[in-house]
């Protein structure tokens, strides 16, 4: 099958699907647990949507691997209790996974970085494995896991070196983000006051630095970089990720945090 014809195969499954959320969420009555949820999904959907349209229109080969917002059919089919770990959560890790492994495939090819395998200048996934861990613990970090082991994998082999590297860093990220803007500064991830606001200003890029000196160390220890190149590479990281979580998570958070909230998979803590 060509290039084109996967893409519309893409686009319809994922018309479909938005059109099967946006029916139940109509369905639904105005108290049910998932009624806000729905517009989560919803509006995360839509724009997994525009990227793909995005790399359409960049001639991007991997467009297709959009398929896998497939879990987005199974986030309709549980309803879970916010006090125990329930099946639902790993349905959100799916959710998670599926829609930053087509955005890290498209960062890598957009914006690459010379010398570094399958990295990119401006990470889009973060905006939304950041935001996803907010909302829902570590079952959004792991998404980010997945979607970056999957992402740059298809680039650069599915290696020791490559797990460790990218894939680990970023599940640390969100997972310092979380701990530092929930737990030590106990903001509110709707952003509503100025105490928000400084939570998640400092937040992310320390949580940034904190991955870009992981890869990279990582990198040096495996021989595909030298020490000079070290501080080049931290620094791009630093840069390019607090840049993505900033540019796509700060919007994501103002408008749907409220949603989120409501669905009963929401994570207070870092679990449940």
């Amino acid at each position: 099958m060509k290039y084109g014809q996967l893409f519309i195969v893409g686009l319809v499954i994922q018309a479909i699907v938005l059109c099967v959320i946006v029916l139940l969420h109509s369905a639904m009555r105005k108290d049910h647990p998932y009624r806000g949820f729905m517009k989560v999904l919803i509006g995360i959907l839509l724009l997994s949507l525009f990227w793909l349209l995005i790399s359409f229109i960049w001639q991007l080969k991997e467009g297709w691997i959009s398929l896998l917002a497939l879990p987005f059919l199974c986030s309709v089919v549980t309803e879970a209790p916010k006090e125990r770990v329930t099946p639902m959560h790993l349905v959100i890790t799916g959710i998670t996974a599926g829609v930053c492994a087509v955005l890290a495939l498209f960062a890598i090819i957009l914006i690459p970085i010379p010398g570094l395998p399958a990295a990119s200048g401006f990470w889009i996934p973060a905006g939304f494995y950041f935001v996803f861990t907010l909302w829902f613990g570590v079952w959004g970090a792991l998404g980010g896991h997945i979607a970056t082991w999957l992402g740059m994998s298809y680039f650069a082999g599915f290696t020791l070196h490559v797990w460790a590297d990218g894939a680990v860093g970023d599940f640390i990220a969100p997972m310092v983000c979380l701990l530092l803007f929930k737990k030590l500064f106990r903001a509110d991830p709707e952003l509503k006051t100025r105490k928000d606001w400084v939570a998640w200003i400092i937040s992310v890029p320390i949580a940034s630095l904190t991955c870009g000196l992981w890869v990279h160390t990582v990198n040096l220890l495996f021989g595909v970089i030298t020490w000079p190149f070290w501080w080049v590479g931290v620094v791009t990281y630093f840069l390019g990720d607090s840049a993505a979580v900033f540019v796509v998570g700060t919007p994501l958070l103002k408008t749907l945090s409220k949603y989120a909230k409501t669905a009963p998979v929401y994570v207070k803590g870092i679990l449940t």
